[in-house]
């Protein structure tokens, strides 16, 4: 059996439709776990309703104490053998459970998970070019979080994210979300995917991601950003402490170039107290980081160009344009002030 945990809150107006793609899953044997978590609108009437049609939901009415606890208390109440996530305004392809369950026998592995788009509507049907399988072990699944880059791209979304995977649930033992944290996600994904031999994932979009221009992910700025440098900070000692080398470095440099996306946003938004936070904090990382992790020339400048933008803002105009090139630009300028 597999057990489906949905945290909900304050989403009405999107349940039905979560609830229902999951009821129609051409996969049978689930276990329907709704977790409403002190939801102020109808979510928690709309559950009931669905619980009086469908032996198979559970519904846990709580306080609202943030979709950490919810989704904890779903794995404490689960009796599945395997643990698949929901958040309560996405929706499902309606062969998603059965695929991945069919990969994850086939393949013997211990998460099974696959592609996803994300959308702004609730009308949106793909149609899945020919099914390509990619094998993982549990450490080429945590490379696939990282990029020379140091930036957030889309493999990283796909892996961190805990909604488009079917695990087995002894994944979970001894190991729970942290409580009333943001991007709680990426403080424990990796620690799952570190405990699985094997990973196996299709390119078939079988999950639908909604996101609404209010949700967390694309507000500009706040203090919840400070959760996700926590989490990577959280990452970081993991590798060190598992002699994960090549991890640590990728997460130590992605952790860096947050502190400078972070520094910048805050001064967009006029939050100055905020960006000089980020900045002197990323002062004392990078002196870690500088002892600790074997950074190239180029890499050191461009950090040290963060820290000191004057001087080294000239040493990398000079690197681009060579010597007679950065001069002459400057004298331009200065003739044309």
């Amino acid at each position: 059996m597999i057990s489906v945990i949905v945290p909900i809150y304050n989403v009405e107006k999107y349940l039905n439709k979560c609830i229902e793609s999951i009821i129609k899953q051409t996969y049978k044997d689930l276990e329907i776990i709704l977790v409403d978590d002190g939801s102020p609108d109808n979510c928690g009437k709309i559950c009931d309703k669905y619980a009086e049609i469908d032996n198979r939901i559970n519904v846990i009415h709580k306080q609202n104490e943030g979709v950490s606890t919810a989704r904890n208390i779903g794995l404490d109440k689960a009796t599945g053998e395997y643990i698949f996530f929901v958040d309560s305004d996405d929706y499902l392809d309606v062969h998603m459970i059965e695929v991945l369950y069919n990969n994850m026998k086939k393949y013997k592995a211990d998460i099974s998970m696959c592609n996803y788009i994300r959308v702004d509507n609730y009308n949106v049907k793909v149609s899945n070019d020919e099914e390509k399988i990619e094998i993982y072990s549990n450490i080429q699944a945590l490379n696939k979080l990282y990029k020379d880059t140091y930036t957030f791209h889309e493999d990283y979304a796909l892996f961190i994210a805990p909604w488009n995977k079917l695990y087995k649930k002894e994944l979970f033992d001894n190991l729970r979300y942290p409580v009333g944290k943001i991007y709680e996600d990426g403080a424990t994904i990796y620690k799952v995917l570190y405990k699985a031999n094997k990973i196996v994932y299709t390119n078939q979009i079988l999950h639908y991601y909604y996101q609404s221009p209010n949700s967390i992910s694309r507000k500009k700025f706040d203090k919840t950003r400070l959760d996700r440098l926590d989490a990577f900070k959280g990452q970081m000692e993991f590798y060190k402490e598992k002699g994960l080398d090549e991890l640590y470095f990728y997460a130590f440099n992605t952790y860096l170039n947050m502190f400078i996306e972070y520094n910048s946003l805050a001064n967009i938004v006029g939050q100055t107290e905020m960006a000089e936070y980020m900045k002197n904090t990323f002062k004392k990382e990078f002196k870690k980081a500088k002892k600790e992790l074997n950074l190239s020339k180029e890499r050191l400048d461009y950090l040290n160009e963060f820290l000191y933008p004057k001087l080294y803002g000239v040493k990398a105009k000079i690197r681009r344009e060579g010597f007679l090139g950065a001069s002459k630009n400057f004298i331009v300028k200065r003739i044309k002030r």
